[in-house]
């Protein structure tokens, strides 16, 4: 009988590191007052650009909003996506914030709780908090 216990819990210990949320960052290092031109996603709910925005401010950046396609002037962009889901209630389960330099893609963060599954209840976070954090992520050092 011990064997079978054994062998339960391994299996549940296994199910449960395979249910992990996956939440990484490749940082980009700004100096205060860098302008972040900040593309909107009108596929976004709207709330979410507002925090970003507000998160780059308390950071010392100068964000503003631009549209696509964004102008040669905004040589530092930041887009972002952010995806919700339903289970008992919704809750953002994907957000991802890419940072371009000229052009290029520079940093990224990102945080998918899709790929944890429905067993991790770590997944129903505050959206706002989780947002912030990741912009902390993606510029770790304080621009002001």
């Amino acid at each position: 009988m011990k064997i079978y216990q054994f062998a339960f819990a391994a299996l549940s210990i296994s199910a449960m590191s395979a249910c992990a949320i996956r939440q990484e960052a490749m940082p980009v290092m700004l100096t205060a007052g860098e302008d972040i031109c900040v593309v909107h996603n009108a596929a976004v709910r709207d709330t979410v650009e507002p925090i970003i925005v507000d998160a780059l401010q308390k950071k010392g950046f100068s964000p503003r909003i631009v549209q696509l396609p964004v102008d040669a002037s905004c040589t530092n962009k930041l887009e972002y996506t952010a995806k919700w889901s339903w289970d008992i209630t919704t809750y953002m389960s994907k957000a991802n914030l890419t940072f371009y330099q000229d052009g290029t893609k520079t940093g990224e963060s990102f945080y998918d709780s899709k790929t944890a599954g429905g067993l991790n209840m770590s997944k129903w976070i505050n959206a706002e908090e989780k947002l912030r954090e990741m912009v902390d992520e993606l510029f770790p050092a304080k621009g002001a």
